[in-house]
């Protein structure tokens, strides 16, 4: 059977970075999706400010924020370790490469002596955990500011004055399922953080192939492209593009490609353009910038979707375990309406509660009675309460909820 192209294989160019970073991934189990991107992280974070999109008179610099979510922490540790390898066969002087949690004061003091130090701030953070790195807001704040680059800061931390130049960060960070949810609900991770962010969500592994060229035809691809850039290079839009660009924008109210998409698209059609050695964005650059985006912002909805859905799976079976179990230590005294749901509510609705209640009763697997004062209703075991395992129990309520 023909595999069926994808937006991603046709953005793998023959012989470019990402064709290449992405072979070079297939030795791992990673997800596809997960290897693209890391490459497209990989292409932004090499420029240090040395290549620029221009715009209606705008300059934009291609850095990216990418931040990586699956419940498999394996994919997560094997992501990283990836790129670590490749940050220790690719030796520069003039970036800076954090893999741990820096506070931000320490962040501002390191951008302040490289200033000192006649250095460019470029630095890659690609670290193994969100969560860890992200301890504080300040630090969010921190990184949301400056992920448009700019020329200068200056500020007060508390202790001393600061100024810092020519910023230029990229991010590649790895979240777990429950850390990303956790982080989203508690608003740690700020709207305006989350909508400068590329989130990859992916569970599915591929199949594993032996690759031969390792690392070396991915360190001679990123020599090549160190090469060209020792001078800046200035890309721009032909016409068409940049038309094209503006009305894709305008096209954003069905929120097809996410917030902010249209900022995402000129750092995404830039880095196309280069991957493929080119200065000039075309039409179908920014065609595949916005497919991109869309491909990705729908993949996560769908595993947001399918996790809600398992969580809430789960929340259901656990309610059925749980009122087996609280009917069952009750004993011939029984236990009241109020009091067991008191104890699942949290993990179902009362509709849904009092539906499992009315199964369990009507095909026998509990007893109900009403209270000698006439008003509570009092659950008790029998003799198909104690026989029913909460396996059997969960399999046959949803089967009977399910039927009706």
């Amino acid at each position: 059977m023909k595999k069926i192209s994808t937006i991603y294989d046709k953005c793998c160019v023959k012989d470019t970075l990402l064709e290449v970073f992405c072979n070079t991934c297939s030795k791992i189990n990673t997800p596809s999706i997960f290897d693209f991107w890391q490459g497209m992280y990989l292409l932004s974070s090499i420029f240090n400010r040395k290549v620029v999109i221009e715009l209606d008179d705008k300059l934009y610099f291609p850095n990216l924020y990418c931040m990586f979510v699956s419940d498999n922490s394996a994919f997560l540790e094997e992501s990283q370790n990836v790129l670590e390898n490749i940050e220790k066969t690719v030796i520069e002087d003039e970036y800076e490469f954090i893999n741990s949690y820096t506070s931000p004061n320490s962040f501002i003091e390191m951008m302040t002596e490289r200033t000192s130090l006649g250095l460019k701030n470029c630095i890659r953070i690609a670290v193994s955990s969100m969560d860890t790195f992200f301890k504080s807001k300040d630090s969010i704040k921190l990184i949301t500011d400056l992920y448009y680059c700019p020329t200068n800061r200056r500020g007060y931390n508390g202790k001393n004055r600061y100024e810092f130049n020519d910023v230029y960060i990229t991010l590649s960070g790895k979240c777990t399922g429950t850390d990303y949810f956790d982080n989203i609900k508690t608003g740690h991770f700020s709207e305006e953080f989350l909508a400068r962010t590329i989130t990859i969500a992916g569970n599915k592994s591929k199949t594993v192939k032996e690759n031969s060229e390792g690392f070396d035809k991915l360190r001679t691809c990123i020599k090549e492209i160190q090469e060209k850039t020792k001078t800046p290079i200035f890309i721009t839009y032909d016409s068409y593009a940049a038309r094209l660009l503006k009305r894709l924008a305008r096209n954003n109210a069905s929120k097809r490609y996410g917030p902010r998409p249209y900022e995402l698209a000129i750092k995404l059609s830039g880095l196309l353009a280069i991957n493929e050695r080119s200065e000039k964005i075309t039409t179908e650059h920014v065609r595949n910038a916005y497919k991109l985006i869309e491909a990705t912002y729908r993949q996560l909805n769908i595993y947001i979707t399918k996790r809600e859905f398992e969580e809430n799976n789960r929340q259901f079976n656990d309610a059925i375990k749980k009122i087996l179990t609280l009917i069952s230590s009750a004993g011939e005294n029984g236990i009241s309406h109020y009091e067991v749901y008191q104890k699942v509510r949290y993990y179902i609705t009362n509709e849904e509660f009092s539906q499992i209640m009315t199964i369990l009763f009507e095909y026998n697997l509990i007893t109900k009675y009403m209270h000698m004062n006439g008003k509570a209703i009092i659950y008790a075991p029998n003799e198909n309460t104690d026989k029913l395992d909460n396996k059997g129990a969960v399999k046959i309520i949803k089967t009977l909820l399910n039927a009706g």
